[in-house]
């Protein structure tokens, strides 16, 4: 027994939610160039089917991939482990600890379909008639992030929406 949380790389986990599946980007960004903390393994779950779309990602540590989650059909998320050296002032003695953070990264509509998959078929234990409403409320989730995404891209272009040329 090295300590309380020693080992641990899930104590604490956080998630960021974001609304465009492109902005994935920008957060990675911030998350790796952050000085608050240590970016101790980064791995990008995503389908096969959208692989490319996260091909600049690089993956950090020996867990850290691009691709498929293990027997996580249609799951999409970026995971990181984040190393916090916590320093507490106001001990009497300097007080150091390392903590660990999980973070996940998913969009709104990522995160509304692993909520009623996770509620539903949590580690592959549902019936095949319940796996297969989830895969098509999957494919409708992607079509949804695609028209967010294609709708927040043309919001980023005002000069392509004349109502929004309107408005000012």
């Amino acid at each position: 027994f090295k300590g309380p949380g020693v080992g641990v790389t899930d104590l604490g986990g956080l998630r960021v939610l974001h609304l465009y599946r492109d902005d994935w980007s920008a957060i990675d960004h911030y998350i790796r160039t952050c000085s608050c903390w240590e970016v101790v393994e980064a791995k990008a779950l995503v389908p096969s089917d959208k692989v490319a779309l996260y091909s600049s990602f690089a993956p950090v540590g020996k867990e850290g991939e691009v691709g498929p989650p293990k027997g996580g059909i249609g799951y999409t998320s970026l995971h990181y482990i984040l190393n916090y050296d916590y320093q507490d002032s106001r001990a009497s003695k300097s007080l150091s600890t390392q903590l660990f953070v999980e973070l996940q990264v998913c969009t709104l509509f990522e995160e509304g379909w692993a909520s009623v998959s996770h509620q539903c078929e949590y580690k592959g234990s549902s019936q095949p008639f319940v796996h297969a409403q989830l895969m098509i409320l999957n494919k409708a989730t992607d079509i949804a992030n695609d028209i967010a995404s294609a709708l927040g891209t043309l919001r980023r272009l005002p000069r392509f929406i004349p109502w929004l040329q309107e408005q000012k």
